[in-house]
């Protein structure tokens, strides 16, 4: 069973956070900050949320269309 993909599948919003960027720690610590304050808002309307760190990054690559210059950084479920 993969639990990150029945997160995907069953969540209301699934966001995926990218960049072009080639600072990763900055974008890396950007994409944190936007995931806490989805946790934030998500635990405050008590509807839950779950950030996904691990996925397949060349199937959500294709998934999103990016080009080759995009990353993916972050994933997060929101909403039951």
């Amino acid at each position: 069973m993969d639990w990150s993909n029945q997160l995907g599948e069953n969540s209301a919003l699934t966001i995926f956070l990218t960049s072009r960027s080639h600072n990763y720690q900055a974008m890396y610590q950007k994409a944190g900050i936007i995931g806490n304050r989805f946790y934030l808002a998500a635990n405050y309307l008590q509807i839950g949320c779950s950030g996904i760190g691990a996925y397949y990054d060349d199937e959500v690559a294709a998934f999103l269309e990016l080009g080759s210059e995009d990353m993916v950084l972050y994933g997060i479920c929101v909403g039951n």
